[in-house]
């Protein structure tokens, strides 16, 4: 993850006038999951979407078009946990959820 900090913001989509960014997505923005699989060219390579076969980071995308302004990358613990916030704050049990590790 050289090229990338943990948590990254991305604004040079967005109005930079008078010294400051007018940080404004637009409303139906969406957040995105997605693996991280190196740098090819200076360019970071990011799975399409998830599946098991892919190995790397986990990378939260806010996804603004085809435009990232908003780059998390997390640990599976980090994933799990916000998984689970995520879905208790929206009233449903994890219990019945298992994880396959390999």
């Amino acid at each position: 993850m050289s090229e990338y900090e943990k948590h990254s913001l991305f604004v040079g989509k967005y109005d930079k006038s008078l010294g400051q960014v007018a940080f404004a997505p637009k409303p139906d923005a969406q957040w995105v999951v997605r693996r991280y699989l190196g740098s090819k060219n200076g360019e970071g390579q990011f799975t399409p979407e998830i599946g098991e076969a892919e190995r790397g980071p986990l990378v939260l995308i806010l996804q603004d078009d085809s435009f990232w302004p908003v780059m998390s990358f997390l640990t599976e613990d980090e994933a799990a946990s916000l998984a689970a916030q995520l879905t208790e704050a929206v009233g449903y049990s994890l219990s019945s959820t298992t994880k396959k590790l390999t």
